[in-house]
Order: C-alpha cells, then sequence, then structure tokens
C-alpha cells in the first residue's frame, strides 16, 4: 500500500487506460485539473452531479424560516475534514439569542466525540437527538431544545426534507469537497450557503448565494457575523439566487441533455461541446 507503488501501479496500467478513453467527465473544474495533473490527455468534460428540486416545503414547517432562533444548519458526515471543529469554535465567539446551530449527520471514526469534547472545553452548551426520535413533518428542531448547539444524527427523507425546509441557512466550511450535494440541496430549499473555496462550487459566489469564508476558526467567525447581520430580505435574496442557480445548471434534466451532447459530438463528431476541455 505504499505510496511509490501506488504511483508507479498508476504510471504503467491506469494512466495508460484512462487515455484511451474518447473522454472523461468530472464533476467540476478542481477535479479535471486534479485529473490532467495524472497526465490525463484525453477530452474530460465538466458534467456536475444533478438534483431534483424538492417538493412544495414540508407543511407546517416552511412557516418558520425567519423565527427567532434562527437556524443554522450542517448537514453530512461528521468527519474532520469537513471544518465542523472550526465551525464550533467560531460559534462559540459569535453565538447569539437569535440564531441556533444544528449539526445533523452521521459519525465517522469518532469525530463527534471530538466535537462535543470541543464543546465542553469551550463551555459551550450543547443537546443530542437521536436519529430514532429526530423531528418529521410537523415538528422542527427548534422547538426541541433551548441550547444554541444541537448534534442530530442521520436523516432521511421526510426528516431530512422537515430539516432543510426549516432552516434558514446551510454552512459547509469544509478543508476539502468534490461537489457537495449537500449544498446543492441547501440551494435547492432556498437556503444561503456559508462555504469555502473547496467546495468547488464558484458559480455560488458569482451568483450571490453563498457567503465565502476560510477554512479557519477566524475566518468562519467572521462569515457567521455576515450572517448573521443580514436583513431577511437580503437572506432570503441570497436563497432565491442558490435556487435559480440549481434551476438553470443542476437538475437532472440539464444534466442529461450535457451528457447527451457530449455522446453525439464522441459518435458523430462536429463541434466540441463547450464544457469539454
Amino acid at each position: 500500500h505504499s505510496g511509490w507503488k501506488k504511483t508507479l501501479v498508476a504510471h504503467l496500467f491506469e494512466n495508460r487506460h484512462l487515455n484511451e478513453a474518447g473522454c472523461l467527465r468530472a464533476l467540476c473544474r478542481a477535479e479535471a485539473d486534479a485529473i490532467r495533473s495524472y497526465g490525463v490527455r484525453v477530452p474530460i468534460a465538466v458534467i456536475p452531479n444533478g438534483i431534483d428540486l424538492p417538493k412544495e416545503m414540508v407543511e407546517g414547517v416552511r412557516g418558520t424560516r425567519n423565527e427567532e432562533p434562527k437556524t443554522l444548519l450542517y448537514l453530512g458526515r461528521l468527519h474532520p475534514k469537513k471544518g465542523l471543529l472550526n465551525l464550533i469554535r467560531a460559534w462559540s465567539s459569535k453565538a447569539t439569542d437569535d440564531w441556533q446551530l444544528v449539526i445533523a449527520g452521521w459519525d465517522e471514526g469518532g469525530h463527534k466525540k471530538e466535537l462535543q469534547q470541543l464543546c465542553r472545553e469551550l463551555g459551550l452548551p450543547f443537546s443530542t437527538i437521536p436519529a430514532g426520535e429526530f423531528p418529521t413533518k410537523n415538528e422542527a428542531p427548534r422547538t426541541r431544545n433551548r441550547e444554541s448547539l444541537t448534534f442530530a444524527g442521520p436523516v432521511f427523507g421526510e426528516a431530512k426534507e422537515a430539516l432543510l425546509s426549516s432552516a434558514d441557512a446551510f454552512v459547509l466550511p469544509s478543508f476539502s469537497e468534490g461537489l457537495p450535494m449537500t449544498v446543492l440541496e441547501a440551494w435547492a430549499h432556498r437556503l444561503p450557503a456559508v462555504m469555502t473555496d473547496a467546495c468547488n462550487l464558484p458559480e455560488g459566489f458569482a451568483a450571490g448565494a453563498g457567503i465565502r469564508v476560510e477554512p479557519t476558526a477566524e475566518s468562519v467567525a467572521e462569515g457567521l457575523a455576515t450572517l448573521f447581520t443580514l436583513a431577511d430580505s437580503d437572506r432570503e435574496a441570497m436563497g432565491t439566487a442558490g435556487r435559480r442557480l440549481i434551476e438553470d445548471r443542476f437538475l437532472w434534466s440539464s444534466i442529461a441533455s450535457q451528457t447527451l451532447l457530449v455522446h453525439d459530438w464522441l459518435v458523430g463528431g462536429g463541434t466540441r461541446p463547450g464544457f469539454v476541455e
């Protein structure tokens, strides 16, 4: 499993196979650049993952947006690369009575214990909601605790929709991502996103749907401060920009059309699609 052996195998076998392909697919430009760094010379189509628009906001939950305390949501696995230690440090310095933080997702490698231990060291009260007791349909997490930070287990289906529908903003202060589906889901639910460049969604910043932060506690704290000072109308405008971005670029219908264009170009020739590098 040594690094030099993997590199040798890549140069002798995998790179040859990759360079025999008619075209490769990358989810984002950063991934395309990473593929090129391996010496791959064939065309690369940059086509993101797709997403379906959510159904109408869960009944009884959508109306809780803009109520206090507002909810900042992290949704995903609890892993060191997600930057959650920095998020908690930032939250401890910027927490306000007007907002609560919900960290929802499955624990990986015991990282949840690290996060909760940091909360104790910082004197930051938190509560825990077991996965089986997470609110669904007409319940929202804001009614379940008085602490400003809640750890929830994995959420799926109706519970996940309720959580996204009741949240007011989304956060992903990650050190490393491919193309984070959770940000796309947040935008589909009209949530502004506090995120890093490592999320590989620069179009979100360009569209005004995201607040850019670096993966440091200080920068995340500045991003939270920016979020907290936004008027409801400004925050909703950011969420609407994210929703528009999803409708324009990330729906499965758009992904299918791009994939078909690549197929037709490979089979029939003609003009190379603009998203193929």
